[in-house]
């Protein structure tokens, strides 16, 4: 990893920004999350739960995505034909039923 040196306002505390810098980084898909941890020095499931402080996604996926698999993922009428045998003793009683079923 390279080093980036920043001259940041004294009120502005240097580890948040950072945090800030990743999170905003990973939102853009600039970086895989766990990049993004590694940058700011945390395990990936310590990075993954503060995103939510700086309102990113965990699940970084367009809403526009979203919604086109959504659309795709209906399944067409008939695109499981030939996939399910229907045996020709399907409505008889099963054995392991039958005390129950006299």
């Amino acid at each position: 990893m390279k080093t980036l040196h920043l001259n940041i306002p004294d009120q502005l505390n240097a580890d948040e920004v950072s945090r800030f810098l990743a999170a905003r980084l990973y939102e853009a898909g600039k970086l895989t999350l766990a990049q993004a941890a590694q940058m700011v020095d945390m395990r990936t499931v310590e990075f993954a739960e503060i995103l939510a402080q700086y309102e990113v996604s965990l699940f970084n996926y367009p809403a526009s995505d979203i919604a086109k698999d959504a659309a795709n993922a209906h399944p067409k009428a008939g695109c499981m034909k030939g996939t399910f045998i229907m045996r020709d003793n399907f409505d008889e009683p099963l054995d392991d039923f039958k005390e129950y079923t006299s």
